[in-house]
C-alpha cells in the first residue's frame, strides 16, 4: 500500500464511520472535521492514559484540506457532541508509512 492509498482509504473510513468534531487552539480559527473518537479499552489503560480518557482519530489528508496550522499539538481542544476535551498525546508514529503521516491519534481528556 502506497502512502497515498493509505491516506485515501483512512479518509474513507473515517467518513463512513466518524462524525464532525471541533478541533480548537488559541489564536487559530476552530475548525470542523471528521474523526473518529472512541473510549480506551481496560487493558489499553497504561501508562499516561487513564480511566475516561479517549482517542481521537484524524485522517492527515482531511486535516490538511482545513488549511489548520500542521499536526494537531498537546494542549488543542477538540469537541465532540458538547464535550470538549484536551488533548494529552498526539501519535503520528503509528499510522505513518514510508514517512508520510496517514493519520493522527489523539489521546484527549475532559
Amino acid at each position: 500500500m502506497t502512502p497515498e492509498s493509505a491516506r485515501a482509504a483512512l479518509a474513507r473510513q473515517i467518513s463512513k464511520h466518524g462524525w464532525l468534531i471541533t478541533l480548537k487552539r488559541n489564536g487559530v480559527p476552530s475548525v470542523e472535521i471528521l474523526a473518529r473518537v472512541r473510549d480506551f479499552k481496560p487493558d489499553e489503560l497504561v501508562g499516561g492514559i487513564v480511566q475516561g480518557d479517549r482517542q481521537a482519530v484524524i485522517p492527515a489528508a482531511v486535516l490538511e484540506s482545513t488549511g489548520w496550522p500542521g499536526a494537531p499539538a498537546r494542549g488543542d481542544q477538540i469537541v465532540d457532541n458538547g464535550r470538549t476535551m484536551t488533548v494529552q498525546a498526539v501519535d503520528d508514529s503509528t499510522r505513518r508509512i514510508a514517512g508520510i503521516v496517514i493519520g493522527y491519534n489523539l489521546t484527549v481528556r475532559g
